[in-house]
């Protein structure tokens, strides 16, 4: 009768010893209250983050690093007990110095808000689920933010902007702490370089959290020079033009200094990312020929029969560290529905029967494998994935197959690395 499973018990003490609040807040069973430090937040988590996700998120990154282009928004957060209400009604006002330029933004009521989940939060609710029990603490904390946005000039030098913020709750206004942001100009961010596909690939890995578009021509040099073909680093490279294209517009007179093999690859990218140059560089009759004649980038979005569909998947994860959408892992996981064809798969190999062509059926049933094992593993590892992956498990649309699939990603076969 009250015997718990080995299971139920690690989920418990994994439940006991997970961190009350966010990080860098206070111990619990204190009354609600507003942190004396705000966040600050691109404007995409506000606009493109938080409508896809359910209404508890994890903590987004606070953002110290800006290139001209880039906007941003300040972020309040309350933790103590009634944090779930506290920050009803609150208004926003703040100041941003950057040099010799000032930019004030007057009072406003918070444009939006979010419950926020502690940390390593997901793991434990993900381990109690399995067990079949609710997680009691699955948010620690909100967080509410601006309506107004702060944006980097594209014409603004290096520097430090620092940003005062006053909150103003229940008739009471409240001067917070000043926080900055170091801003690297253009010119700056074009003289940069990446010294091995290594070091670039840690740099795109953690894109969509901490975005550095003016730095995505030193990524283009690269990729450019590298012998070795790079669909996913174009596919990256083309996503992030096209999502930051406030930044990368402003780029032609950057990419006008290059050699002419990644000039080219720049352009064409830009190109397939619909960004249109500010300052375009001059070219002749022949590369405007080349570029006007350049084919579209594969279509990582196009499931249809004959396709490479393995290689899809990869293509829509660049898309995703490149943009932080929602979209490339909806996609993915419409492969999930493909599990008849992983289990023909699979009674294929019981029997010992060797494929004899590389049919429809096979590959996408090798896709389904690929896609449940590269699920969990961004479900595991990057909490704005886990954050979709939870909402398009709890959305009705979802078809049961796909949801049925999701909830045993981390215990299923078919999705472990090594099958």
């Amino acid at each position: 009768m009250f015997h718990i499973s080995l299971r139920r018990f690690t989920a418990v003490l994994a439940l006991c010893a997970m961190p009350m609040y966010p990080q860098g807040a206070k111990h619990a069973h204190s009354p609600a209250a507003i942190q004396s430090r705000p966040l600050i937040v691109l404007d995409s988590v506000v606009t493109e983050q938080w409508p896809a996700s359910l209404e508890a998120v994890n903590v987004p990154d606070n953002i110290v690093f800006l290139n001209p282009g880039q906007c941003v928004r300040v972020g309040v957060a309350a933790v103590g007990d009634g944090f779930e209400h506290f920050l009803d009604g609150m208004s926003i006002s703040y100041s941003v110095r950057a040099g010799d330029k000032y930019d004030d933004f007057p009072v406003q009521p918070a444009a939006a808000s979010k419950l926020i989940k502690p940390d390593g939060g997901d793991f434990v609710t993900g381990a109690l689920a399995t067990a079949g029990i609710k997680n009691p603490l699955e948010s620690t904390g909100s967080l509410a933010v601006s309506a107004a946005r702060w944006c980097v000039p594209l014409d603004a030098a290096e520097g430090t902007a620092r940003v005062t913020v006053n909150v103003t709750l229940n008739n009471k206004t409240r001067k917070l702490d000043e926080v900055s942001v170091q801003i690297e100009s253009l010119g700056a961010a074009a003289a940069k370089s990446f010294k091995d596909m290594q070091e670039l690939g840690s740099w795109m890995d953690s894109y969509h959290s901490h975005p550095e578009p003016g730095r995505l021509i030193a990524a283009v040099k690269l990729v450019a020079a590298d012998h070795d073909e790079n669909p996913n680093g174009l596919e990256f490279l083309k996503a992030a033009f096209a999502h930051d294209a406030a930044t990368a517009k402003a780029l032609g007179p950057y990419i006008a200094k290059m050699d002419k093999l990644p000039k080219m690859v720049s352009l064409v990218l830009l190109k397939n990312a619909g960004v249109q140059l500010i300052q375009p560089p001059v070219l002749s009759e022949d590369d405007e020929e080349f570029l006007k004649k350049s084919a579209a980038l594969p279509d990582p979005y196009n499931m249809a029969p004959g396709t490479k569909l393995w290689m899809n998947l990869d293509l829509l994860w660049a898309d995703f560290i490149a943009t932080g959408r929602k979209e490339p892992i909806v996609a993915i996981t419409r492969t999930l529905a493909w599990k008849s064809d992983y289990d023909a798969f699979a009674q294929m190999q019981k029997e010992g029967k060797r494929p004899t062509e590389l049919t429809d059926s096979l590959i996408r049933g090798l896709t389904y494998s690929a896609a449940g094992w590269s699920l969990s593993s961004f479900d595991n590892n990057d909490p704005l994935a886990a954050d979709y992956i939870q909402s398009i498990l709890a959305d009705p649309g979802t078809p049961s197959q796909i949801q049925e699939a999701l909830k045993s990603m981390h215990t299923n076969s078919a999705f472990r690395h090594d099958h």
